[in-house]
């Protein structure tokens, strides 16, 4: 099949790109996950075999790397209140604030299981905010300054856009004009409170997955007694499912906005965590999670047989390494919408590619993988909003 020359700088990305895409980069599958996908035998030990290097290769190491990062979080606030020192927010709590959303994006994807148990996700992460809910209900909380706020108890009884990561920036990036006045002691003692909400809501979800009771023992054990997973099939269609969802956020509520921001000279898209300049970091940490449990879940070794089984399949591994590595590169050098409107006519292909190549893979895997796979995905919660 031959595609129309098109020029180099010109997106006009149509699925004959992907008929005709060739490696760019390497994308190798880590040899023991590859090993332990490549030499089962049957659907059923496949599925499990999936599973298994999931979730000790992306999941568990992900929940475990965000609840350190809380952690660190609450402890650098905590320490920055007891200083006495309160109007200025010390570097080290900024760089703690940056490690713990980084954290979050790498697992913001897994909606199931103890992340979406107790409505943990929203309490983390109140997004996407399109009426800036969080933002009007942190500012009037800071100008009632009411004393309940400043325990962990009294914020985790809150709406949930006032006990996580955007309620936290919002009093982290406070401007002389929000500042009702009390941007001392009480705003500390405030932040101090959801740091510390924040730091037991990521230990729930680590511990939610651990242990002779956890979600990982859960889903690593389906079968007729199992309420939430009947068979390792179901099992794997929950990670793969997760792994689609995620390039559904990044493609259609990060990436979508923030071009449509860019053609209409817009300086704010309503990006996660766009008011402390991290909405550029925060996709590429997704990127990056989002590749590392492709690889855990041997996507490319599953396209690599179906390759050799069907001549019509063989350019679906390396599509796939294509648009990683390419989402890889396009990711690190985006600009912010801010950044973008302060100078008209900034090359936004690199936008345009991030969002093509999420919703590729998200068709790629969904159709074609999954099906190789014997994985029945259905529905997720994302599909229809």
């Amino acid at each position: 099949m031959r595609c129309g020359h098109e020029p180099a700088l010109i997106l006009r990305l149509t699925w004959c790109m992907i008929v005709c895409a060739s490696v760019t980069a390497s994308a190798a599958v880590p040899a023991t996950a590859a090993g332990d996908i490549e030499r089962v035998s049957g659907f059923t030990a496949q599925h499990r075999a999936m599973v298994a290097s999931a979730v000790d290769r992306a999941i568990l190491p992900g929940v475990a790397t965000f609840r350190a990062a809380a952690k660190n979080l609450q402890d650098r606030i905590d320490a920055w209140c007891a200083s006495g020192d309160t109007p200025a927010v010390p570097a080290d709590v900024t760089t703690a604030f940056r490690e713990a959303a980084l954290g979050f994006a790498a697992i913001a994807h897994l909606r199931f299981g103890p992340l979406r148990d107790d409505n943990r996700l929203p309490r983390l992460a109140f997004w996407p905010d399109p009426r800036g809910v969080v933002r009007r209900q942190t500012l009037k909380a800071l100008a009632v300054a009411d004393p309940n706020l400043t325990t962990r108890a009294g914020v985790a009884v809150q709406s949930a856009a006032l006990q996580g990561l955007p309620a936290l920036e919002v009093l982290l990036t406070l401007s002389a004009k929000e500042d009702p006045g009390n941007a001392g002691a009480f705003r500390c003692r405030f932040a101090a409170a959801i740091a510390a909400n924040v730091a037991t809501l990521a230990a729930e979800v680590d511990e939610g997955w651990r242990g002779p009771d956890g979600w990982a023992a859960r889903i690593l054990s389906p079968g007729a007694d199992n309420a939430t997973y009947r068979s390792e099939m179901e099992s794997a269609a929950e990670v793969l499912k997760a792994y689609l969802a995620g390039w559904q956020i990044v493609g259609e509520q990060e990436v979508t906005p923030w071009i449509d921001a860019a053609q209409k000279g817009k300086s704010w898209a309503g990006l996660p965590f766009e008011r402390s300049g991290l909405s550029k970091t925060y996709v590429e940490a997704q990127v990056r999670a989002l590749d590392e449990l492709s690889r855990a879940l041997g996507l490319s070794v599953i396209a690599s047989r179906l390759g050799r089984e069907d001549a019509n399949s063989a350019w679906i591994e390396n599509w796939i390494a294509t648009a990683t590595a390419s989402l890889r590169r396009d990711s690190s050098v985006l600009a912010l919408p801010a950044d973008l409107a302060a100078k008209p006519g900034t090359d936004i292909d690199p936008l345009r590619r991030v969002k093509f190549y999420a919703n590729g893979l998200r068709q790629v895997v969904g159709r074609q993988i999954a099906v190789a796979a014997n994985v029945l995905i259905g529905f997720n919660d994302l599909d229809g909003d």
